[in-house]
């Protein structure tokens, strides 16, 4: 439920409120793997919060980096956060290393794919000249153009927004681009 609220753009402190709950009562019942992952949840929401990275104990990173089934779950939080943070070779970096073409339906590999897309722009005069940026650009237009029917609210918007970024990037008006993201 939390994860799919943060997603859908949930009040980020209602979120926390409520994770930071689930997490006094999984600790109660001693249910670690779940735990675990409400751990990396309610971290993430924190940092989106206070705009800082340095909310995230080593510790508490350490313990689940260890898990091997959390790795895909570290990855997306890692990309989320670099985002929203501004570090956007860093969130590139996530998510290469945590999308796979066999779980792109999964909610977590699209929403990867579009962070990676979005983050090309922020590459300045390098994505002009790399292939292989434009490349992950057409990638996450064509994945959104392919779930844009699923929920055309949500996906059609991300959509919308990285075709005018492109159209922007590659010598398009501003009005067109405009005209495009509406």
């Amino acid at each position: 439920y939390i994860h799919k609220s943060l997603l859908a753009g949930t009040n980020l402190n209602l979120l926390r409120n409520f994770s930071q709950h689930q997490l006094r009562l999984m600790n109660e019942n001693a249910q670690t793997t779940a735990m675990m992952y409400a751990t990396l949840l309610n971290t993430t929401i924190s940092t989106l919060i206070s705009n800082d990275e340095k909310v995230e104990s080593g510790q508490e990173r350490e313990h689940i980096s260890k898990n091997p089934e959390f790795q895909g779950g570290l990855n997306f939080h890692g990309a989320m956060k670099s985002f929203w943070l501004g570090h956007y070779e860093r969130c590139r970096y996530h998510c290469e290393k945590g999308i796979t073409s066999s779980d792109v339906k999964q909610i977590k590999s699209v929403m990867m794919t579009f962070y990676n897309g979005i983050s090309c722009f922020h590459s300045g005069k390098k994505y002009k000249s790399n292939r292989k940026l434009q490349s992950t650009v057409r990638n996450a237009i064509k994945v959104m153009r392919e779930r844009r029917e699923e929920s055309p609210w949500n996906y059609g918007n991300k959509l919308n927004l990285l075709e005018a970024e492109s159209y922007s990037f590659n010598g398009g008006r501003d009005e067109m681009a405009i005209i495009s993201y509406t």
